[in-house]
């Protein structure tokens, strides 16, 4: 490859040939893992050594002291305790080692370089949304009329599990979880940014049938959010969800963040792929995913598809979700509904509708000379 030198080339798997240039500027980098070493997997790697070289040490005081065995005579012990006690002290040093770099790579949850890419993408997804915002032509002249009312209750998680919150008792520091009745979730295009406000779990489903504008919908939610985000909240991601097999990749965050890795390229650092920065994102919840077009999975699927997306949530987790109704209802027959989730039902839109909303993009009723035009 020849011409202009690269700024950078990054690449995350295993492959043969992958680059062949004549300059490239900054390096590459070849990530050996998905996840940061952190967590349960620092611990096990501790857990291992401990085990280890306590063993070795039990051997070597064993045969210090005098012991033996029938089957090993004491040099041999004191040798087996000498190799365990080495291999955990390295088991030592190569996990305290992983786990510098990977805080080098990854930083802290509030580190600089995670927070400087959580920004770079918000500047993406809303020059991007933006875009696809005027080639729509969602404001010309006006929001198209869609409205919803709150979906049956069929389709909605109990109350108490979409308005719990977690109350701390001020004179024993006690915690609870307590839990509302109903919210009227009813609403137009304008609102649904302030609709998903309303829910306490940060879990909403919006159904309605096909050609109703539920698209639409997300990307006027994704925008308001983004005009009134403050740093730090939550980015919304449109994620569609046709693309997704569970199946195959029964992990919906790793198929999101590949797929936001393809999409913002641009969130790549000089020691991070931009899929390594999107699956980071997303495991410190700094993003807010709307999957859209839950229907568009093949039926065969999708109840496994929300059983997945069920088993992936935690508890702080924030997510919305579109489906066509009748899809989504017998899917959470078989699985259940979005946990913690609340449910709007977008309405049809009327003739009334269209005939007032197209009026007002046809030109005035008369030109300047004040004849009528057609």
């Amino acid at each position: 490859m020849r011409g202009e030198p690269m700024a950078r080339n990054e690449f995350s798997g295993t492959a043969h040939t992958v680059i062949q240039a004549h300059t490239i500027h900054g390096g590459i980098h070849f990530n050996d893992g998905h996840r940061p070493f952190t967590g349960p997997r620092l611990t096990g790697h501790l857990l291992l050594a401990g085990c280890s070289m306590a063993v070795g040490a039990s051997l070597l005081l064993w045969t210090r002291d005098g012991g033996d065995a029938p089957a090993l005579p004491g040099p041999t012990l004191g040798a087996v305790g000498i190799v365990l006690a080495t291999f955990g002290a390295w088991l030592v040093v190569h996990a305290i080692v992983r786990h510098r770099r990977s805080r080098i790579l990854w930083g802290d949850r509030s580190g600089p370089e995670l927070n400087a890419a959580a920004e770079r993408l918000a500047s993406a997804v809303r020059e991007q949304l933006g875009r696809e915002e005027r080639l729509r032509r969602l404001q010309d002249p006006a929001p198209i009329p869609i409205r919803w009312d709150t979906a049956p209750q069929d389709l909605i998680d109990h109350w108490e599990n979409v308005t719990a919150v977690t109350a701390v008792t001020a004179v024993t520091g006690a915690t609870g979880v307590s839990g509302g009745g109903p919210i009227d979730l009813r609403g137009r295009f304008e609102e649904i940014a302030d609709v998903l406000d309303r829910v306490p779990s940060g879990r909403l489903v919006v159904l309605g049938p096909a050609g109703t504008g539920k698209s639409v919908l997300m990307v006027r939610l994704a925008l308001d959010r983004l005009a009134r985000r403050a740093p730090g909240e939550r980015i919304p991601v449109i994620l569609p969800l046709a693309t997704w097999r569970p199946q195959a990749e029964p992990d919906l965050w790793e198929w999101a963040a590949e797929l936001l890795g393809t999409r913002y390229a641009s969130l790549a650092t000089s020691t991070a792929s931009a899929r390594d920065i999107a699956r980071e994102l997303l495991r410190t919840g700094r993003l807010l995913p709307v999957l859209d077009g839950f229907d568009e999975l093949p039926a065969a699927v999708r109840p496994q598809a929300l059983r997945t997306l069920n088993g992936t949530l935690d508890r702080a987790a924030r997510i919305v979700l579109t489906s066509r109704e009748d899809e989504y209802r017998a899917a959470a027959r078989e699985a259940r509904v979005l946990t913690g989730a609340a449910a709007v039902s977008v309405r049809p839109l009327t003739v009334a509708d269209l005939t007032a909303y197209l009026s007002r993009t046809a030109p005035p009723p008369h030109g300047a000379d004040g004849r009528p035009q057609r």
